[in-house]
Formats: C-alpha cells, sequence, structure tokens
C-alpha cells in the first residue's frame, strides 16, 4: 500500500501513515535508489522491511521472503 503522489513521483515521504503499515516488502525488480528512499522511511516510522527473491532453486521460479539486509 503506497501512495502515488501525482506531482512528484519521486514523493515516497507521502505514504499515509495511519498506524496500519507494519512493514515493507521489496520486490525483485525494485531499483536501488527507490530501496533506498523507502529504507530511510522505514526506519523513521520503524517498519519492517522484508525482499522478495526469486527462489531459483524452485520449479516453479517460487518467490522467497527474508529480512531486508
Amino acid at each position: 500500500m503506497l501512495y502515488y503522489n501525482l506531482n512528484d513521483e519521486n514523493d515516497y515521504s507521502s505514504i499515509p501513515d495511519n498506524g496500519c503499515l507494519k512493514a515493507i516488502y521489496y520486490g525483485p525488480d525494485l531499483s536501488v535508489e527507490d530501496k533506498n528512499k523507502l529504507h530511510k522511511i522505514a526506519v523513521r516510522k520503524r517498519i519492517a522491511e522484508y525482499d522478495v527473491i526469486l527462489d531459483e532453486d524452485s520449479r516453479s521460479f517460487d518467490l522467497k521472503v527474508r529480512e531486508s539486509l
């Protein structure tokens, strides 16, 4: 659940915070720049962070979730 600011596509700081956001899951295609921006917000708001990665050992290319480093 992210708020997309139509006036500024780089404005992730306007993520609505009414206490319901508990974690951010970073997808495998997320740019390093965007992840760094979101990470700063997660630290400030004490939100858990997880990386979603492609399980290359899976025959069906399942996704794995692990704590973000």
